[in-house]
């Protein structure tokens, strides 16, 4: 039996107290990951509710993962089509769902009890979901939720906490335009609807390394300079992220998606090229994230180098992809 992590908005366990309560979902990109893991009978759900940073049930898986789009999470076009049925140990209303950053939490959970209380080293535990967990820990939280469903000591909520809220539901989305807009942090940068799907649903992730001194980033893999120039025995799909790495000095200096392959027929390559408007080359497209002049040292995001184009956990693009956010906020503040 292993543990895993079950991330719920406060939207989704809303909808999930309303449901009949026997079946979790997951996106269809974390398919790859859940066949790795074997997730099956047996194991359990730990769940814990973004935003509000909380501990709020336990459930018991009971079926291999299957697929079915019926509205649950979501009335329309429900993301969390990837699903298992499920047994719920533990469920707890949200103002008595225990929050991690109690005492008897924080200071016993082996990824958080030497941190301060307002670090963020430990978030990428909760970057996506499923994700295994350590079993010592798991079973101490699974204790304390069976005690606090007896219980039901109440967690008063902030004032935070009731204004994230009251915001729910009421916020309406904007649509994008193919034309510049701005982050939540206040940063520029260019946007289109293509780029948002990739972003959200990438086909896979990649650290490519490369020579990063006059080499033209967005053709690297064509450069006969690049160690590891592009070739049909490795064809990231289209959606997929790449992260691009100096060899020189082990820096991640660039973030790109994959918008075509040389498997993409004519309409898609002339539809790309007419988005951004570039000329590019003929067998795999590039499009450089707009971040100009950061660098992120391997060390500081706690990973390794890969001498060869290697896929990579969307856990570790996340991290990266933080540490460059904040690059990127201090670059612009200045």
């Amino acid at each position: 039996m292993n543990y895993f992590i079950d991330l719920f908005s406060p939207e989704t366990a809303s909808a999930f107290s309303k449901s009949e309560q026997k079946v979790s979902g997951f996106r269809i990109s974390r398919r790859t990951y859940i066949d790795n893991k074997k997730i099956g009978p047996s194991d359990k759900f730990i769940c814990y509710l973004i935003k509000l940073q909380r501990f709020v049930g336990i459930l018991e898986v009971k079926s291999t993962c299957f697929i079915d789009d019926s509205p649950i999470f979501y009335k329309k076009r429900d993301p969390f089509v990837l699903r298992f049925k499920v047994k719920p140990l533990v469920w707890l209303p949200i103002e008595k769902a225990v929050p991690i950053h109690e005492d008897f939490i924080w200071k016993t959970l082996s990824f958080t009890k030497n941190l301060n209380k307002n670090s963020t080293e430990w978030t990428h535990m909760v970057f996506s979901s499923p994700k295994l967990w350590p079993v010592e820990d798991c079973i101490y939280l699974e204790k304390i939720l069976f005690r606090q469903a007896k219980e039901l000591r109440n967690f008063p909520l902030s004032e935070l906490d009731k204004r994230k809220l009251r915001t729910i539901g009421t916020r309406k989305r904007k649509k994008i335009k193919n034309k510049s807009s701005r982050t939540d942090d206040g940063i520029s940068v260019s946007l289109s609807n293509d780029l948002v799907r990739i972003l959200q649903k990438p086909a896979e992730i990649y650290e490519w390394p490369i020579y990063n001194k006059n080499i033209n980033l967005s053709h690297a893999f064509q450069d006969n300079r690049n160690p590891y120039p592009y070739n049909n025995k490795l064809n990231p799909a289209p959606g997929s992220i790449i992260l691009l790495r100096s060899i020189e000095d082990k820096a991640f200096v660039a973030i790109g998606f994959v918008l075509s392959s040389n498997h993409s027929s004519k309409q898609e390559q002339q539809k790309l090229k007419n988005i951004f408007k570039y000329n590019w080359t003929k067998s795999f497209y590039l499009h450089p994230f707009v971040f100009k002049g950061f660098r992120v040292r391997l060390k500081n995001v706690g990973m390794k180098p890969h001498r060869v184009p290697a896929r990579i956990s969307k856990e570790n693009f996340l991290r990266v992809f933080q540490r460059v956010m904040l690059q990127i906020k201090e670059i612009s503040n200045k």
